[in-house]
């Protein structure tokens, strides 16, 4: 079973701001939830985003929140249809004129920036390096089959910008190797 840890924004109860496509605690609660349904891990691949979200922001509030159009869908007021997807390797060219730069969100243990196009300040949620390592080490602590990523070609394969090449090298060599990932006797404690 392929499950995903993605799209976690396709319905929102509560206010329509922009928030994480693929949260750490969610996909950790969601491969529980698998697990106490008696899954075997060994059937198990988590799905992991190479993408994320584009929001075009109606206002910022001064703690960061992004308010996004209301796009109903499926009985919530809002939806990650308010926003773009968009490839990692577009992101990354988009995160060279972040105004804001990266930043760490603590709740949701994922990054986002915000950036300007005119006068609209639009938020970028989505996943790198270190939001995803958290996310293979659930996957190992849990003893998945694996991981997998939506999708592969979500990298820019035909840079020869030498800090492209590099950041496509970085996604590829961050998954886990498949010995080391079925070998590993790492077991961080969950509470």
């Amino acid at each position: 079973m392929f499950v995903m840890s993605y799209d976690e924004q396709s319905q929102i109860f509560g206010p329509c701001v922009a928030g994480a496509n693929s949260g750490y605690y969610k996909t950790l609660k969601g491969i529980q939830y698998y697990r106490d349904l008696d899954i075997p891990a060994k059937k198990l691949v988590l799905g992991i985003p190479w993408y994320g979200y584009v929001y075009k922001c109606l206002n910022v509030s001064k703690g960061g929140y992004c308010a996004i159009e209301k796009v109903p869908y499926h009985g919530a007021n809002c939806s990650d249809a308010a926003g773009k997807e968009k490839n990692y390797g577009d992101l990354m060219e988009i995160l060279k004129t972040s105004t804001t730069g990266r930043i760490w969100e603590d709740s949701t243990l994922t990054p986002y920036f915000n950036f300007k196009k005119g006068n609209v300040t639009y938020q970028v949620r989505y996943d790198d390096l270190e939001s995803l390592t958290l996310k293979y080490t659930i996957a190992m602590t849990y003893q998945l089959r694996g991981v997998g990523m939506w999708n592969a070609d979500a990298l820019n394969y035909t840079s020869n910008d030498p800090e492209v090449i590099r950041q496509t090298r970085q996604m590829w060599q961050a998954l886990p190797e498949y010995e080391t990932f079925h070998q590993t006797r790492y077991r961080p404690k969950f509470t």
